[in-house]
């Protein structure tokens, strides 16, 4: 039992580390226990996470092709500009000019691809805040800075022009105008964006968990987790510490699957046999055969002949106490049937006790 549990436990976890094959897995493991609400639940969970990892595998992909392309166009157009003064530009006036070429360049790239537009429709209309704005700023004042660096080192008329060079572009211009870019990418995701992420990870920890919970019975026979010698025992080291994880996530273990007929769904045929037994006495224990110990509330077929089993290799049941350490029963079976078994002993001798 250890050894399969165990076997179960490790193919659920590293399956379960696959995206997208977890939640896939863990449908296949519950739908093969025949726990079909479960499998249908993880199945649409694989659906959500399938569709969240194209979206967001979309947004990337075009995040990524805007970055480069707005880099290779931003600089571009400054190498094209040339701004004619006599006297220093400040760094208002620099901020003006860089906006321009911004706008002008989102504009282009619009132009080019309208996929592009909500990620640069911002950048056309010049509308910066936050953390982009700050960036910007900050690149315009190290341009500023690099131009009248420049103009100082000159003399004589048009030492005050604006013009780039390649060279600065490449340098620390470059990556001030790459930081710039970077903050308004990510400033700008769109919702559709941030919840495709919220999806994958939703999804990827809940078939992650949900695979290795399922795996934990996987090799376990339907019988085995019915009450018997075979059922999962309390002390079990394994079982304790992942019931505490699996609790904190999605709720306890299956531990049992048990056959509950109560008076409520007992069929006619039985309703009627319970109704007779209740008044002719109780069942003993020690005697009855399997369709006699079946008239028991929530003793199905496999639990009859587990008491059977256990009398002819055991003993007589000696009382409630000793049947429930013998056949592993729980507190709850034992409350529903006490009340209505014997544990008398047969007589052991020749002659026969007539009843008048």
């Amino acid at each position: 039992m250890f050894i399969q549990r165990l076997g179960g436990l490790l193919i659920g976890f590293f399956v379960g580390m696959l995206p997208f094959i977890n939640t896939l897995a863990a449908s296949f493991f519950a739908f093969n226990k025949k726990r079909r609400r479960i499998a249908v639940f993880y199945l649409v969970t694989a659906v959500i996470n399938f569709g969240s990892i194209v979206a967001f595998n979309h947004y990337e992909n075009k995040e990524k092709a805007a970055d480069q392309t707005f880099m290779q166009t931003f600089q571009a157009n400054l190498l094209e500009v040339t701004v004619k003064s006599d006297v220093l530009i400040d760094t208002l006036e620099m901020e003006t000019i860089l906006k321009q070429v911004m706008t002008n360049t989102a504009d282009q790239l619009i132009r080019k691809d309208a996929r592009l537009e909500d990620i640069f429709q911002n950048a056309r209309n010049g509308q910066l805040s936050g953390s982009p704005e700050a960036a910007f700023h900050k690149f315009s004042v190290a341009v500023q800075q690099d131009y009248a660096s420049k103009a100082a080192a000159l003399k004589g008329k048009g030492r005050y022009n604006l013009s780039f060079d390649r060279s600065a572009l490449d340098g620390a211009l470059g990556q001030q105008a790459r930081d710039f870019l970077k903050d308004y990418l990510y400033n700008g995701k769109s919702v559709l964006y941030v919840l495709s992420v919220c999806l994958v990870v939703i999804t990827f920890f809940t078939g992650w968990v949900g695979s290795i919970r399922q795996g934990w019975d996987l090799f376990i026979n339907s019988s085995s987790s019915i009450s018997g010698n075979n059922r999962v025992k309390d002390n079990d080291p394994l079982y304790r510490a992942f019931e505490a994880i699996s609790t904190a996530t999605s709720g306890p273990l299956p531990q049992q699957v048990e056959v509950n007929e109560t008076q409520d769904n007992l069929p006619p045929r039985r309703e009627a046999e319970q109704e007779d037994r209740g008044a002719a006495g109780k069942i003993n224990v020690n005697t009855a055969g399997e369709d006699e110990l079946m008239q028991l509330r929530g003793v199905n077929r496999i639990l009859a002949k587990n008491i059977i089993a256990e009398r002819n290799t055991g003993g007589y049941f000696t009382g409630i106490a000793d049947l429930q350490k013998r056949i592993d029963l729980t507190a709850e079976q034992v409350d529903r049937i006490r009340k209505d078994l014997d544990f008398e002993a047969p007589k052991r001798g020749g002659g026969r006790v007539i009843e008048y």
